[in-house]
């Protein structure tokens, strides 16, 4: 067994037991928040529905809480992070990181960069500097498999571990696949208006529900998920989705079809009749 190979478990190990703690401090305030708010309901079953979801994830990440890392050195700073890349951000009582979520804008380096000269925008402007590295993981039931370490290879090789499996688990491990192009999409400014055209099976739905989940984390102090909406074909596309969104974290905004959507709107019942 390699050095490398060790210390990654090693750092796996360490962060599962990181996640298992988080979720024990999450319950103990899911059992506090009765107390400390008694005289807002409101606010207390927004905070308790918050917390358990919160609970939830970390509990469904614990044995898989990341699938790449990256290595950047600030430019300005000279300081150099290790960013282990996962579908939730977590960090410990004492404000430390110990995973990013795959929305933040550091992450962008994953999709968009190579080795070498890099650059990704932040909230407080655009930050540079050098991408040492750039590691890929493959984990299953909390061991790892295996790493791959990425310069200029081919997306067809980062895909590989991904393509192999079954049509279910592309789908939940997409946020370890998304392409370049694909991030840019999902990443795109929240004012324009995107029309994304492909052919079927090209990855249309997958690309929109992932920009839902990250629209929902990057303003998630101002929008909050009700105030968005999926409209879709029909039911089964509603119901398809409604199992997708929960594992991208967003499973509060709210599904429609047209039909649906007008009947609520409308408030009368009406027939949809097919047109010739």
């Amino acid at each position: 067994m390699d050095t490398i190979f060790q210390e990654e478990s090693a750092r796996l190990s360490w962060t599962k037991e990181q996640y298992q703690q988080a979720a024990e401090d999450e319950r103990l305030m899911l059992g506090a928040l009765p107390r400390l708010y008694p005289n807002d309901p409101n606010l207390l079953n927004e905070l308790l529905l918050h917390t358990h979801n919160r609970i939830v994830r970390l509990e469904q990440s614990r044995l898989k809480p990341y699938f790449a890392r990256i290595d950047f050195t600030d430019g300005t700073s000279g300081q150099t992070d290790r960013c282990y890349i996962g579908k939730i951000g977590v960090s410990d009582q004492d404000g430390q990181i110990i995973t990013v979520d795959w929305r933040a804008p550091v992450a962008t380096l994953y999709y968009d960069s190579n080795l070498g000269k890099a650059s990704y925008q932040a909230p407080e402007g655009q930050i540079s500097g050098t991408l040492s590295l750039k590691r890929q993981y493959e984990i299953e039931k909390g061991e790892l498999l295996s790493y791959h370490d990425v310069d200029s290879v081919s997306n067809d090789e980062l895909l590989k571990p991904f393509l192999s499996a079954g049509a279910d688990s592309r789908l939940k491990n997409i946020v370890a696949s998304i392409q370049a192009e694909q991030n840019r999409i999902i990443r795109e400014d929240l004012h324009k208006n995107l029309i994304v055209q492909g052919a079927a099976g090209s990855g249309k739905t997958t690309v929109a529900l992932h920009r839902i989940a990250y629209l929902v984390y990057r303003w998630r102090d101002s929008i909050r998920p009700s105030q968005y909406m999926v409209i879709g074909p029909n039911l089964f596309f509603i119901s398809y989705i409604s199992a997708v969104l929960p594992d991208l974290d967003v499973d509060s905004v709210p599904q429609f079809t047209y039909e649906t959507l007008a009947a609520q709107y409308l408030g009368e019942n009406f027939t949809v009749q097919n047109a010739l």
